[in-house]
């Protein structure tokens, strides 16, 4: 572990790891990150949307969120400056960021792109299943 992923007791050291400093990150699912703050309006009304995306791809992505007021170092880091923001990220690497209030079809279609686009579209669930980006079985 590098100086600047160590765990300070701040309780970011993980996040800043999983985000933006890791670039060895092995983790095999991309990993979609929410910035907000509970007295943003806009972020309110994207926590609906951001659900529905959560039922719709989880297990294919891991969802974090961060708050810009507990982590403001996080959203520094990562060169956040409006929230919400959401960016993605995969082994380490940024792939796309969407600043403002988006229609749930604009973000799913952004994690379908990146998951085809990274060649996870047909991915093996926790479940041992194969499935497609619409959660259809494949191989019946």
């Amino acid at each position: 572990m590098d100086d600047d992923e160590h765990d300070d007791g701040d309780g970011d050291g993980d996040v800043h790891a999983t985000l933006a400093t890791d670039s060895s990150d092995t983790s095999a699912k991309p990993i979609l990150v929410f910035y907000s703050a509970p007295w943003c309006g806009p972020c309110r009304l994207s926590n609906p949307v951001l659900k529905e995306i959560i039922r719709q791809f989880v297990p294919k992505i891991d969802v974090v969120e961060v708050c810009t007021d507990d982590l403001p170092e996080v959203a520094e880091t990562t060169g956040v400056v409006s929230i919400p923001t959401i960016q993605f990220y995969y082994k380490g690497g940024l792939l796309d960021t969407i600043v403002g209030c988006v229609a749930k079809n604009v973000l799913s279609n952004a994690v379908m792109k990146i998951l085809e686009d990274l060649g996870l579209e047909n991915e093996i669930g926790d479940d041992g299943v194969v499935s497609d980006l619409n959660g259809e079985v494949l191989g019946d």
